[in-house]
């Protein structure tokens, strides 16, 4: 129905392809965006240890396009990859986003995600932590539960992203018609 109950935003660290320059900053980065946005994101170690997952889970089934919308508004817009390109989380470049669609076909499922607490994790992997420690180090932690996020407050923390995404749209669409203009009058030369 395409809907989902969980966002995940995956920050690629050493040994992938595209990996990030500092994947540790750009998770803690997301992080805090979600605090500014008012969504409770749990960051945990991913399984192999070099990069960072950030979740956010919601209280009931929401639209996989919504929750891509929050993932996307989330995504840090200046991390850099390690070969120095900027991270891309559209592209799925350092940066991807889950889930990695808005719609799956009839009989089709989704993308395969490794879950917290996957049994083959390297040590140090899948491993909650709270990022606002004094001091700035990153504790380690069992979470006991997990806050959620419901509709009210999922369309509060999109507030203004989708008018943001939408002025973009025109903006995109006016050069594409001033493109085809410009095509047009030369090719009546």
């Amino acid at each position: 129905d395409n809907t989902v109950r969980w966002l995940c935003l995956d920050f690629d660290g050493a040994g992938h392809a595209n990996g990030l320059a500092d994947p540790t900053a750009a998770a803690l980065a997301a992080h805090r965006e979600a605090i500014v946005r008012d969504v409770p994101a749990y960051l945990e170690r991913s399984g192999g240890g070099r990069g960072w997952h950030l979740w956010v889970f919601f209280a009931e089934p929401v639209a996989a396009a919504k929750a891509r919308c929050l993932g996307f508004a989330l995504a840090p817009r200046d991390a850099m990859l390690a070969d120095g390109r900027d991270a891309d989380p559209e592209s799925s470049l350092g940066i991807e986003v889950f889930p990695k669609q808005e719609r799956i076909a009839k009989g089709g499922v989704g993308n395969r995600g490794w879950l917290p607490w996957w049994s083959g994790a390297a040590p140090g992997g899948n491993v909650f932590v709270r990022p606002e420690t004094s001091g700035g180090s990153l504790e380690a932690y069992l979470p006991e539960s997990f806050d959620t996020v419901d509709a009210a407050r999922l369309d509060a923390a999109l507030e203004g992203v989708q008018a943001r995404d939408a002025a973009a749209a025109a903006l995109h669409a006016e050069a594409i018609r001033a493109g085809l203009d410009a095509f047009d009058r030369l090719a009546r030369m």
